[in-house]
């Protein structure tokens, strides 16, 4: 916590918005072991947020910057033009549900209405998004989040004929339907976008919003209604969604925390699990891969002139690999049940395993086979 506090709670922009929206309270997670396991914290130091009452709104780690933690946590509560009420419907498979696109016309959508998702029929749920994520994040709320479609429903009341811009940011791609005529008001987070999305006059009374959100891992959006001038805009009114089941975020995560510790109290023989933050290792990557390279070397390993696996040398140098139990000379030998060696390439079996929750890694020590279950938060 040292970090956060010297370089992210210090910062002017930081400093001066936390106590308008926070109270902040350090706690010594080592002491009170307990808190951990009633928030399913799974990276320390954390960050965790909690409403008036108690329940569990985000948890984050606490490696952000100044800028990021700002952009992540605070600059939202600015923005008065945030829709937060929403139903929610996925996953599907990354092209969506044609059926559904067609059904919602500039109305708003049947609740009991089944549609076929990627695993199975689906229903809408309803959703509020707390001021402090910085977007509903469907990965937080869908086991299968990754590689999938999804779609949001909203509706607003305008108590007078008004200008607007609907500007719909999606995690990674994504589309926006206004009253059921598509708008090009959906943006991916790295697309350059004009100053103001395209701006359209709207009646007085009630709209509808229905957006899709695809991606391939981070699967999520955040829509704001905006004044032509780029201000955010205040809808006036009352708009009352349908009833639907809700969408819970620490469901997920005791779901999640749960299936691990059953998983773990009856193991298979030399089976480990283990968690990791994807972020996290995204950060370690982009920071030190060369070093990280260097110290296991993967090489192809070969037995009877075939290869059956890939060998590394020093493991027990990079943290998490050793807190795991990885040895000097390990074989990874396949990846959620693609051999290597087999009848796919290397580049074959990334590209089939990209995204997968959890990744079920065979290693051959030796005589010996062991399975690691690696579960990405």
């Amino acid at each position: 916590m040292r970090q956060l506090r010297e370089v992210v709670y210090y910062d002017p922009q930081v400093t001066q918005k936390l106590p308008e929206y926070f109270e902040m309270v350090a706690l010594d997670a080592e002491s009170q072991p307990e808190l951990i396991e009633r928030w399913c914290v799974t990276v320390l130091p954390a960050l965790v947020f909690l409403d008036g009452d108690g329940t569990l709104l985000r948890i984050e780690d606490g490696y952000d910057d100044q800028n990021d933690f700002y952009l992540k946590f605070l600059r939202d509560f600015e923005d008065a033009g945030r829709l937060l009420e929403w139903r929610i419907i996925g996953p599907f498979a990354p092209e969506g549900c044609p059926p559904l696109e067609s059904a919602i016309a500039g109305t708003a959508p049947d609740m009991n209405a089944e549609y076929p998702g990627k695993a199975g029929p689906v229903q809408w749920r309803s959703y509020t998004l707390p001021r402090v994520f910085d977007r509903t994040k469907l990965n937080d709320l869908y086991d299968d989040a990754m590689n999938s479609a999804f779609y949001g429903y909203t509706c607003f009341h305008l108590s007078r004929r008004t200008v607007v811009t609907p500007d719909v940011l999606a995690w990674e791609a994504g589309s926006v339907w206004l009253d059921g005529v598509k708008h090009p008001g959906a943006h991916g987070r790295d697309v350059t976008q004009d100053e103001h999305p395209e701006a359209v006059e709207l009646e007085a009374g009630q709209h509808h919003l229905l957006v899709k959100a695809v991606g391939r891992w981070d699967v999520g959006f955040n829509a704001t209604l905006k004044t032509l001038n780029g201000q955010a805009l205040e809808t006036t009114g009352a708009c009352p969604l349908p009833e639907a089941p809700p969408l819970n975020y620490l469901d997920k995560r005791v779901e999640r925390r749960d299936r691990r510790n059953s998983a773990t109290q009856h193991p298979g023989p030399n089976t480990r699990h283990l968690t990791i933050n994807k972020q996290q290792i995204l950060e370690e990557w982009r920071n030190n891969y060369g070093e990280i390279l260097g110290y296991l070397n993967p090489q192809p390993y070969m037995e009877d002139g075939n290869i059956i696996g890939i060998q590394t040398e020093f493991p027990e140098k990079i943290a998490i690999l050793a807190s795991a139990g990885f040895k000097n000379g390990d074989i990874l030998t396949s990846v959620n049940g693609h051999t290597f060696g087999g009848d796919k390439s290397v580049l074959e079996i990334a590209a089939l395993t990209e995204g997968a929750n959890p990744y079920i890694l065979k290693v051959k020590r030796g005589e010996k086979e062991f399975t690691y279950v690696v579960h990405v938060e």
